[in-house]
């Protein structure tokens, strides 16, 4: 491995808002407003503010100061960063549905329809390898956090309340390791095939964890893209509602969500809601999320 890998360049000295400003300035950038712009810095760490701004920024050359490409202005970058934070909120709504219920699915599945009883999940039999792995970490989070919360020894703890207490990463693992007849039952419920489910769920949790650190999001690479679904419910031909050739842009990811929310709540009101938050940023560049062409007019984000 090389230095350059193992050691990063060293962080330069603090600045102040003003600072920032002034760089931004000197490397070309239009700003109209430069008290709005300050007040923004003194609010948005650079550091964060910095992953909008790369788009901007002319390639790679040896001039250690990267100029700004001619034209760039200071709202555009910020419009993006906004953008952004509505993005993140419609989905942590479109979480809130999607989460509770699979870790509902989950738990019924194993407690009820597999005849696990309350303590299914301290029976190894109803899982694979990484049961013992999995049953390590869920102890220690529970000790640390869930016995403060819910008062029962481990052993005591039934099902569905350990399910709760669960992250979304660690239902995800615990999902993966579960029995096929459970898996099987868990994606009949969404209408989905059960490897589709299990793919999915992965990619979920990465994005679920951008929204919930406020981490840039819009024209992430996800690193884990999941298996197109050839059987969505009702709808004809899902496969066409897909970027078949960007397969890891947040696009994909958008549309599962839409179907899920779909199949969860019985309305489109979230696929209205993206619908609307798309065309109130007409100028983000849908091309870097993935989107493909004519995508407003498929059935998937119909109302």
């Amino acid at each position: 491995m090389s230095s350059s890998q193992t050691n990063p360049t060293p962080a330069g000295p603090p600045t102040s808002p003003e600072e920032q400003l002034n760089r931004l300035l000197q490397r070309g950038m239009l700003i109209q407003d430069q008290d709005a712009a300050i007040w923004f810095l003194s609010n948005v760490n650079y550091y964060r503010f910095r992953g909008y701004l790369e788009p901007f920024i002319e390639k790679p050359t040896r001039n250690s100061i990267r100029p700004f490409l001619a034209g760039t202005t200071f709202d555009a970058a910020v419009e993006r960063y906004i953008f952004d934070m509505h993005l993140r909120t419609l989905l942590m709504e479109a979480f809130s549905h999607i989460e509770v219920s699979i870790r509902t699915q989950w738990t019924y599945g194993l407690a009820y329809s597999q005849g696990g009883g309350k303590h299914a999940h301290l029976n190894p039999n109803l899982f694979g390898s990484h049961y013992g792995e999995n049953l390590a970490t869920l102890k220690e989070d529970y000790r640390d956090r869930g016995k403060k919360l819910h008062h029962y020894d481990f052993q005591a703890c039934p099902i569905w309340v350990i399910s709760e207490i669960m992250s979304f990463g660690q239902l995800s693992r615990w999902h993966n390791d579960t029995g096929l007849d459970i898996k099987k039952s868990i994606a009949r419920h969404y209408q989905l095939h059960h490897r589709v489910v299990r793919s999915l769920l992965h990619p979920l949790t990465l994005v679920r964890n951008f929204c919930a650190h406020h981490e840039l999001l819009w024209d992430r690479t996800i690193a884990s893209p999941f298996k197109l679904p050839t059987r969505m419910g009702a709808f004809p031909a899902p496969r066409t509602f897909f970027n078949e050739t960007e397969t890891g842009k947040l696009y994909n990811t958008l549309v599962v969500i839409a179907y899920l929310t779909q199949a969860i709540t019985a309305t489109t009101d979230w696929s209205r809601s993206l619908l609307a938050l798309m065309n109130q940023f007409p100028n983000i560049p849908q091309d870097r999320m993935g989107f493909i062409s004519d995508w407003q007019d498929l059935a998937i984000w119909q109302g």
